[in-house]
């Protein structure tokens, strides 16, 4: 799972809307947006209906927790989130925001050894750099972040 911060003149919601613009009507992809306000998650996930998708990426968008304005972006791979378990991840989205990034880990964690194949975690940070240059903004930390307890 990786972690993106980005000053300037961004807000959740836009790169959202962005991203489910840019996703969404291409063939073979869905994308789906959940939360409002102040976080989001985004799924981008290969098939053409909810019920024959495969592998999905999500997306946590969140504000910068500084003065400064920005946003907090975390991408990690997981199976597509159905209507039943959105209640769920708009759940441990808002315990992300709140306490910690640490929490997506329940969101995230499962196979990231099958997406870890595919180009499409990569070209969606393309697109997230493209619109952050777009607004101005810049990329000022990016981390790699392990989940707690690995290797045990």
């Amino acid at each position: 799972m990786e972690q993106r911060t980005y000053y300037g003149n961004l807000t959740p919601e836009g790169l959202a809307d962005y991203l489910i613009l840019h996703y969404d009507p291409l063939q073979n992809l869905q994308a789906q947006k959940i939360g409002q306000g102040d976080s989001f998650l985004i799924q981008i996930g290969h098939g053409d209906t909810p019920d024959k998708m495969r592998h999905a990426v999500t997306v946590a968008i969140a504000r910068a927790p500084h003065e400064e304005p920005g946003i907090v972006v975390t991408m990690g791979q997981r199976q597509w989130i159905t209507p039943e378990e959105a209640g769920h991840a708009a759940f441990w989205g808002l315990l992300a925001v709140l306490l910690t990034p640490w929490v997506l880990f329940a969101l995230l964690w499962p196979l990231s050894e099958i997406i870890s194949a595919t180009t499409l975690p990569g070209d969606i940070w393309n697109s997230v750099d493209a619109y952050a240059a777009s607004q101005g903004a810049s990329l000022t930390q990016s981390q790699v972040l392990e989940h707690p307890h690995a290797g045990f």
